[in-house]
């Protein structure tokens, strides 16, 4: 697997953090929340694949035959889009069950990192906003 090659681990463990209640996230057999993360990504990828070759075989003109079968790709995308759906819920739960000391859980901290860059975009665009007007207009 891609991750060993790069010897990253596979189990997520937080243990030399003192506040954090988190010994270990595995709830991947064999691999942790990094592994769900990464058969994430592979499952989002292979969607959007699936996606583009739909699009591909339902455009051919008149006479000719589709370079696939549209139907068959489009039961491979339910199957892939049903196996996605099962990554994501079971990493929302552990994020939702993880818990990372005083300031709560793993999603607590995704909200906050969230709502931290909206409130970055919301100062930097009124930041550009007043640079962008002239100095009469600033009074």
């Amino acid at each position: 697997m891609i991750l060993e090659r790069l010897r990253i681990p596979t189990r997520l463990r937080i243990t030399d953090h003192p506040r954090s209640a988190i010994r270990d996230l595995a709830w991947w057999p064999g691999g942790g929340l990094a592994e769900g993360l990464a058969l994430r990504a592979d499952a989002a990828r292979r969607v959007e694949q699936l996606r583009s070759r739909v699009v591909g075989s339902a455009r051919y003109q008149e006479g000719e035959e589709p370079p696939e079968d549209a139907a068959a790709l489009l039961a491979e995308a339910g199957a892939a889009l049903d196996e996605l759906e099962m990554l994501i819920r079971r990493i929302n739960r552990t994020n939702a069950a993880a818990q990372i000391g005083a300031d709560g859980t793993i999603t607590d901290a995704l909200a906050r990192r969230d709502v931290l860059r909206l409130r970055h975009s919301v100062v930097s665009a009124a930041g550009a906003g007043r640079r962008d007007r002239p100095p009469a207009a600033r009074a």
